[in-house]
């Protein structure tokens, strides 16, 4: 009979982990999942999108903040079976010299714009009284400057939410580093943005999207444990950087289908490429003019790999999601179902 405690113990030390998913970002202001899409996410199992609700910002004419880039629904057909996380984008700045009544009077704001956006979603969200437990992802990169005030409307922002919803928050690479020094969000859950590693403003940076031994940097004397629970976010975009005066202008993105009239030109890119513009035109709306520096960085597969291998490193929770951003019409191409397929499958091998 002595040896059930122990019996006990091994059962629930050698319990198999929870089970984990792969999941897209949906980032793009119009959703509408195509058949192809559709197909895509079922072969590589994947049915949880994170979906960009609204965006929360200042108004450049009057620095005011407001909901901006409300989400509309173009399908609902192929989002049945999926399960989406809606996801609210703020700026650094709205937490800028933010007053206690201002942030209790943007947390309304942030549901009212989030009921908004659900009613075209009918039966899914009930972001104002009960229903099924769902999820809200908060995507903010704070600062020392504005830790407290984001930390305030994300406790406000809890208590006015009904009880099934968990509230969950990116982690950049230098927070998730150094948790004492810009502290841990009130949250249940991190998802860990493993990208975006280099210096954008620096017109000599080759890949800010990601860079191995730049992410290594931010792994690599980490504390061994995050306090939330990590999921995990890799890239699978690219975009063009603009320079002009040897500063960063502008951030294109997906620069591929207007700078290349042959799209496989593209497809055999290395992870970047630096042009000059010799004569004024236009680039999905932006207005180049001679002598700006453009800078195109994408990610290859050999680059996701090793981000994926880097992430496999990281002590993540048991039930992790890995996660790729973002969902647009040049990822099938970029990143064909099986590349991804084996790219989880060595993940789930070698994080366990």
């Amino acid at each position: 009979m002595r040896l059930l405690p122990f019996l006990f113990l091994l059962l629930a030390c050698t319990a198999a982990p929870g089970p984990r998913k792969t999941g897209f970002y949906y980032w793009q202001t119009e959703l509408a999942i195509l058949p192809a899409f559709d197909q895509y996410l079922q072969d590589i199992s994947c049915n949880t999108l994170y979906v960009k609700f609204l965006d929360i910002g200042r108004n450049p004419d009057n620095h005011a903040i407001e909901p901006l880039s409300l989400l509309e629904c173009r399908d609902t057909q192929l989002l049945s079976n999926k399960t989406m996380i809606p996801c609210i984008f703020l700026t650094n700045s709205v937490f800028q010299d933010i007053t206690p009544t201002q942030i209790e009077w943007l947390a309304e704001k942030t549901l009212d714009a989030l009921e908004s956006v659900g009613a075209q979603f009918p039966g899914r969200f009930n972001f104002k009284s009960d229903g099924k437990a769902s999820e809200i992802q908060l995507d903010c990169d704070w600062s020392a400057s504005t830790q407290k005030a984001y930390f305030a409307y994300v406790q406000v922002l809890k208590k006015r939410l009904p009880a099934h919803f968990r509230l969950s928050a990116t982690i950049r690479l230098h927070q998730y580093k150094f948790p004492r020094q810009t502290g841990v969000p009130p949250v249940e859950r991190g998802m860990l943005m493993l990208y975006n590693t280099g210096d954008l403003d620096n017109p000599n940076t080759q890949n800010s999207i990601f860079d191995l031994e730049d992410a290594k940097k931010y792994v690599q004397g980490a504390p061994k444990h995050y306090p939330l629970p990590l999921d995990v976010a890799l890239p699978v975009f690219s975009w063009a950087l603009v320079y002009r005066d040897d500063h960063l202008w502008k951030i294109i993105a997906n620069p591929e289908d207007s700078l290349f009239s042959d799209r496989s030109r593209f497809d055999t890119l290395a992870n970047a490429l630096n042009l000059s513009v010799q004569k004024a035109t236009f680039l999905r709306g932006h207005y180049l003019r001679p002598g700006d520096q453009i800078r195109i960085e994408r990610i290859t597969p050999a680059l996701l790999q090793e981000a994926a291998q880097l992430a496999a490193t990281i002590a993540l929770a048991d039930d992790a999601v890995l996660a790729f951003f973002q969902a647009d019409s040049s990822v099938i191409r970029a990143f064909p179902s099986y590349t991804l397929q084996t790219i989880w499958h060595n993940f789930q091998v070698k994080n366990r």
